[in-house]
């Protein structure tokens, strides 16, 4: 005997909750009906101010480290005593935690990989190294768009928190304003994981958490087609 059960094919069950939002694509792409999403926690781009002590002009480029979740607010970076651009540099995050690291010479990046921050440097014209007392503000902004969720991401995309109610179509990585599913029921045989991911009860009970019910849900009004 074989059942084919008569899935009622919409995600959406009823009682559902709806929150306007800027939904930012990775890419062009047709985004499923039921793909679940997520809230990004951070901007990808980190702003940098300098106080300079001297005459340099080294400048740096900050990107958080694979799988560092960075903080909002400031990372407030000091060169300490430096010899030919290079010594002992010290980071405090927003939360107040530090770290050292020593630079052997003055092209070195820095990273404070216990931070999950880094710089690339650049020197704009040799020899304007750094000079002790320079102070490098890195301020990483909050942001709040609505990103793919993905299982193994950082910055928010790991913990979901929305399901998209149609299917959607873009031509290139966009942001797109869009209405997202954030409470009430759904229905968990529509629900889809961009990266192919099965859904299973820990996602279930993620999205549980943020008032989304995934519901094993097929249309009762048909008859299942047994054979």
């Amino acid at each position: 005997m074989t059942v084919t059960s008569n899935d009622i094919g919409h995600v959406t069950l009823g009682d559902n909750v709806y929150k306007m939002v800027t939904l930012q694509f990775p890419q062009g792409d047709t985004y499923a009906e039921g793909t679940i999403m997520a809230t990004k926690i951070n901007s990808d781009t980190i702003s940098v101010a300098y106080t300079r002590a001297g005459t340099s002009d080294t400048t740096v480029v900050a990107t958080p480290n694979a799988g560092f979740t960075l903080q909002t607010g400031d990372y407030v970076v000091t060169a300490g005593t430096m010899s030919s651009g290079a010594g002992v540099w010290t980071c405090v995050a927003p939360d107040g935690q530090l770290q050292a690291i020593t630079t052997a010479a003055s092209t070195d990046d820095l990273d404070f990989d216990n931070l999950g921050i880094s710089m690339a440097v650049t020197e704009t014209t040799s020899p304007d190294d750094w000079d002790t007392g320079d102070v490098i503000t890195l301020t990483v902004a909050a942001d709040g768009d609505t990103v793919i969720y993905d299982p193994d991401g950082t910055n928010g995309a790991q913990v979901p928190t929305g399901v998209l109610p149609y299917e959607k179509t873009v031509a290139a990585q966009s942001d797109v304003a869009a209405s997202v599913i954030v409470g009430g029921k759904v229905n968990k045989n529509r629900l889809v994981i961009d990266d192919t991911t099965t859904v299973v009860d820990a996602h279930v009970l993620m999205l549980q958490d943020v008032g989304i019910d995934a519901l094993d849900q097929d249309d009762l009004s048909t008859t299942d087609n047994i054979t």
